[in-house]
């Protein structure tokens, strides 16, 4: 299994997860956010450094898998990893309030697809 099909895998759980959930619950850190990070500066910025922490090990895997020749020299690994994170967590809320996978699977596959474009004998745009 390559570094893609790894990603591909790790969505499908995380679709697995949201299903057998009944499509509750979605990101704890973004119940939060979304409810209290608004009043109160501190849980904020202790929920801004969770953020933050959860992008760097992204940003570390993809970082790796550049150092590897998995992704190209051209990859930039932080906008890539800021993108995986927030097409995560979008997904993960329109799946909470929808009570439906489609969006969130087709988001993940959508930026996992582009990840991919990034191989270095994948074909420029």
């Amino acid at each position: 299994m390559n570094d893609v099909d790894a990603l591909r895998r790790w969505a499908d759980a995380v679709l697995d997860v949201q299903r057998a959930n009944g499509f509750r619950g979605g990101c704890p850190l973004g119940s939060l956010a979304g409810e209290l990070a608004a009043n109160d500066r501190a849980l904020r910025e202790d929920l801004a450094s969770s953020y933050r922490r959860w992008d760097g090990v992204i940003r570390d895997g993809l970082d790796r898998m550049k150092r590897r020749g998995v992704l190209a020299e051209r990859t930039d690994v932080d906008a890539l990893a800021t993108t995986l994170l927030v097409t995560l967590q979008g997904g993960l809320l329109l799946a909470k309030t929808l009570h439906d996978g489609g969006p969130l699977e087709t988001a993940l596959n959508t930026v996992i697809d582009h990840l991919a474009s990034f191989a270095p004998d994948a074909r420029e745009p």
